[in-house]
């Protein structure tokens, strides 16, 4: 995966490693809509990857760019790994490969999350993922939002009980938003 890029979210280190390498092959009539809607919020597509049979985009609020974007949604669609327990597997090997140093880890079946420092050292993070099957695909979608210092070190001192408080409190913010944008991301065809 070491193209250079600068690593953000963990769906986005799945993702950005392939675009400068390799081809697009059998997804490559999936097409990500230029903005979506998250929540309450436009955001705008920074960048897609495509190769074999996975397809990717990760959206920034306008204005904000990779790698240091406060919210970071990246959505990937595959053939390749047509279930969701497959796509969520490959993903997490990707994070782990990525360089990110994990923190916390909350992966339960089709949906994690987690929390790390960035490579760089420059970006602590949260990232909520959610994987669902399709008809012949998987989608897997993530948000992936900087996580404050005061509220790492604190959860760094205390423990997992306490980043599983933090998650609990995100997945209450970003769930419903998560679960419409795979749902979204498997109807696209």
């Amino acid at each position: 995966m070491g193209t250079g890029h600068s690593r953000t979210s963990y769906v986005a280190a799945a993702l950005l490693g392939f675009s400068a390498a390799c081809s697009f092959g059998n997804a490559n009539t999936y097409a990500f809509p230029d903005t979506i809607q998250f929540g309450s919020e436009n955001l705008t597509r920074a960048t897609t990857s495509k190769y074999g049979g996975t397809a990717s985009a990760v959206y920034v609020a306008p204005g904000e760019a990779l790698p240091q974007a406060a919210l970071q949604v990246g959505a990937i669609v595959s053939t390749e790994h047509a279930t969701a327990n497959d796509l969520h597997y490959w993903i997490i090997g990707q994070y782990y490969a990525s360089g990110v140093s994990p923190m916390y880890d909350s992966d339960t079946i089709g949906e994690a999350c987690k929390v790390g420092l960035a490579p760089e050292a420059t970006r602590t993070f949260m990232s909520l993922m959610v994987c669902k099957t399709g008809v012949s695909r998987a989608a897997c979608v993530e948000a992936d939002e900087t996580l404050d210092a005061g509220t790492f070190t604190t959860c760094i001192n205390k423990g997992d009980a306490c980043f599983a408080d933090v998650c609990d409190r995100r997945w209450l913010e970003r769930r419903e938003a998560l679960d419409a944008l795979v749902a979204d991301v498997l109807s696209r065809r």
